[in-house]
This record gives C-alpha cells, sequence and structure tokens, in this order.
C-alpha cells in the first residue's frame, strides 16, 4: 500500500475485514445442493466474462453488467450462494483480466473489491430474502426487489466513492458528483434485465440464461460507446486549443497552463468537481476566438495600437460564440466572453464588475493574467512566478476578486510554484497596463 495516506489504509482495511465477516456468516448458512451444479459454472462464468468487459469511469472506478448477474442470483438463490457466485466469478474475472488485458491489480485493490461486493450482494441478498414472499410470483416482492436494488447501490457506490476520495486527495461529493451520474443510470438500467434473466431462468432453466447474456453484452457496448465517444469530445476540445496556439508563437501552451492554475484554483474555492471539469474545458478554449483574429496583430513583434486592440478584443464575443455550439459546454459560454472583464467594471467586452462576472471568468481571468507575465513577448521578458504574484496582489480589487486572488496564491503553492518574495529582491515596479493586461 505504499503511497497511501494512513486513513485510506484504514478504511480498506475495515471494508476488507468487514466483507470477510459477513462471507464467513454467510458460508456457514449455505445450501449448496440447493443449486444445480451446472447453473452454479454458468453463472460463475458469466460473472468472470462480464469482470473482464468493464468500462472505465471519468473520476477512477469502472463499471460492469455484473449488477445484472449478481441481481439475478439474489433473486432465485438467495444472500449466501450469491455471494460465492460473485467471488469466485470475480477472482476468475480478474485472472482473465491480467491474462488478456495485462492489467494486474494489487492485492489490497483485489480484496477491496471483493470485500465491498460481498457486503453489497450479501446485504441486498439478505434484505431480499427478509422482504421477500416464499413462494410469490416475482412481481408480487416488488418491495424486496427495490430495498435490494438500493441497498446494492448505496453500498457499491458509496464504497468505492469513499476510497477513490481518499486516494485521490479529493471529497467524496467530488467523486459522486461526477461518478454517480453515471453509475446509477447504469443500475437502474441492469436492474429490469437481472428480473427478466431470473424469469427466464425459473420457467426455461439455464440455458435461457445464456440467451439473455447477448442483450447484457448490448448494453455494454452501447455504455463503453458512450464513453469513448465522451473522451473523444473532450480529446477534440485539447486539440482544438492546440490548433489555436499554433497561430500564436509566443503562447504555445498557454492554455494548457491557463487551465492547470484555473483546476487548481477551483478546487481552493471548493467548486464542486463536475464544475472544476467543465471550467477545465472552458479554460483551455478560453481565447478560442483569437482564431479569428489576424496572425499580423496576434504575433505583432510589439504593443497593440488602438484600432489592433479594438479588433483583438473582439476574439472574447467571437470565442464565447463558438463554445455556445458546443453542447457540453454551452452552459459556460459566458465564463469565455467575460473572461477578460474587470472586478471594478473597466474592462470588455460589456464592462460588467464585481461577482455579475461568473466565478469561472473570474478565475481564468487571475489565471490567464498570471500565464501572460511569466510568458516571454517580443516587447518584454518573462517576471519571475514571485514578481507575477505580487501584481496580482497589487490589482486585487480593482481588476481581480481579491478573493480568487487569496485562492490563486493558494493553488500556486499546492502547484509547488514558489511566490513568496526572496528578502535580497525587490519587487519590480511596472505600469499596470504593460503587465496585466493579456489582450
Amino acid at each position: 500500500m505504499k503511497g497511501i495516506s494512513l486513513k485510506a489504509r484504514v478504511y480498506i482495511i475495515s471494508i476488507i475485514i468487514l466483507g470477510t465477516f459477513l462471507f464467513v456468516y454467510l458460508s456457514l448458512r449455505a445450501d449448496f445442493q440447493a443449486v444445480p451444479l451446472q447453473s452454479f459454472l454458468v453463472f460463475l462464468v458469466l460473472v468472470a466474462v462480464s469482470n473482464v468487459l468493464y468500462v472505465e469511469l471519468p473520476k477512477g472506478g469502472y463499471v460492469t453488467v455484473n449488477f445484472a448477474i449478481y441481481y439475478t442470483l439474489i433473486i432465485l438463490f438467495g444472500a449466501s450462494i450469491s455471494v460465492w457466485i460473485m467471488v469466485l466469478g470475480d477472482l476468475l474475472g480478474e485472472f482473465l483480466n491480467w491474462k488478456i488485458n495485462n492489467n494486474k491489480a494489487p492485492w489490497y485493490k483485489i480484496l477491496f473489491n471483493e470485500a465491498q461486493f460481498c457486503l453489497a450482494v450479501g446485504l441486498a441478498g439478505l434484505s431480499y430474502e427478509v422482504l421477500a414472499v416464499s413462494g410469490g410470483h416475482l412481481f408480487q416482492n416488488w418491495l424486496a426487489l427495490v430495498a435490494a436494488l438500493f441497498i446494492f447501490m448505496l453500498i457499491n457506490t458509496g464504497a468505492v466513492a469513499t476510497v477513490l476520495a481518499l486516494t485521490q486527495n479529493l471529497t467524496l461529493m467530488d467523486i459522486l458528483s461526477i461518478n454517480i451520474k453515471w453509475s446509477v443510470p447504469n443500475f437502474l438500467a441492469l436492474a429490469p434485465l437481472g428480473l427478466l434473466i431470473a424469469a427466464v431462468y425459473r420457467s426455461t432453466g439455464i440455458m435461457g440464461v445464456l440467451l439473455f447474456f447477448i442483450p447484457l453484452l448490448v448494453a455494454r457496448h452501447s455504455f463503453k460507446l458512450y464513453m469513448d465517444m465522451r473522451k473523444m469530445y473532450l480529446k477534440t476540445i485539447e486539440t482544438l486549443a492546440t490548433a489555436m496556439e499554433a497561430k500564436d508563437a509566443y503562447t504555445r501552451g498557454h492554455s494548457e497552463r491557463v487551465a492547470r492554475y484555473t483546476v487548481a484554483t477551483a478546487k481552493e474555492l471548493k467548486m464542486r468537481e463536475d464544475q472544476v471539469e467543465n471550467l477545465r474545458y472552458l479554460a483551455l478554449l478560453h481565447d478560442i476566438g483569437k482564431t479569428g483574429t489576424r496572425e499580423s496583430i496576434l504575433n505583432k513583434p510589439g504593443r497593440l495600437d488602438r484600432k489592433e486592440f479594438e479588433v483583438m478584443k473582439k476574439h472574447a464575443e467571437l470565442g464565447a460564440e463558438i463554445v455556445r455550439k458546443i453542447e457540453q459546454l454551452q452552459e459556460g459560454y459566458e465564463v469565455v466572453k467575460y473572461h477578460h472583464e474587470r472586478w471594478d467594471g473597466g474592462g470588455y467586452p460589456e464592462g460588467i464588475s464585481g461577482q455579475n462576472i461568473p466565478l469561472g471568468a473570474r478565475i481564468i481571468a487571475v489565471a490567464d493574467a498570471f500565464d501572460a507575465m511569466t510568458t516571454n513577448r517580443p516587447y518584454r521578458e518573462a517576471m519571475s512566478a514571485q514578481q507575477a504574484w505580487k501584481e496580482l496582489q497589487r490589482f486585487a480589487g480593482t481588476q481581480f476578486d481579491p478573493e480568487v486572488v487569496e485562492a490563486f496564491g493558494r493553488a500556486l503553492s499546492s502547484l509547488g510554484l514558489e511566490i513568496k518574495e526572496e528578502e535580497e529582491r525587490e519587487a519590480v515596479k511596472v505600469r499596470p497596463a504593460s503587465i496585466v493586461n493579456s489582450h
């Protein structure tokens, strides 16, 4: 467990211990003779194969179509047999994952996953046993079905989100806000399929179950396509940012640096993780409007005159219109539009001030100015991080939101940038417009 915090270690070990106790308890009450060997083995293999066909989630963790099988097992065989099939199937799946995908998980990760699944399947199964009417029709046991679904979902989602939060130094809400919107619909979509598989098993036996594995694979493939499209979309945004900067020889890498500063600052301001993620892509595209600006202006080896600056200023509104046409980011178009507004109302394009400027735009304004000051330009050399930080402090309350500047300072420290002024170095005195203006 190298590199894992003490809290995370304690949590992981606690889940493993609890899962082990529940597994032992359920094993002592298991009636293996009540399940045909053929059915036991087929379900075990289905769990293993499904485990190999996982789909990764954005903030860590993954989803599979295994829940449909677990749900079927709970309905058909109860907690004890379900846990045994789950554990053996998952372990076989881990072995296949290692051999097929060359993905060998650490021992503690395997034990944690088995333990949390044991808790989820076991407790969901016990709740079903308590609430289900013996010999009743499946749909007569709707309360037991709903209880089993939500108990599994709560334990599985909560256990995984907690360990990810502890190991990634994020809050539990950070993880849940991103991953719950992918995992919960997956559970809700697979539950009816699991119920249907159980009904088919009762009427036709194990061969009917094999036929229903095909819809499970289709469901998994559809979800994977969606996640792949999401990755492709996000990669396209990064490519757009790179292509945009190819026009300006002096700002290559600018958008990526601004995005990095923006994310760190947003986290210091305790923004939700889904908001931070969207803000990162808005920061990458904050200057996309410059694609409509002449290269002679972008690459001018000197300061822009008044007419050229008026042309340059149009990039904020043009960029906002471009972002507005991107479905996943359209709600944040004002962040791009107003990232050159000033706290005191002296910015552009509309001269709005204070809290009327979207928080994301205020954050990007600080990050943008800092990177502009610490980057070489044809008409001046780059400042040091310490000098640029003093300029941000000097203009806090006039050009920049003071709270954002303070959070930005903490963010720089978290990124490993030293911003404390050295005792022997005097602060560089510069005119406001010559340094902080990043166009």
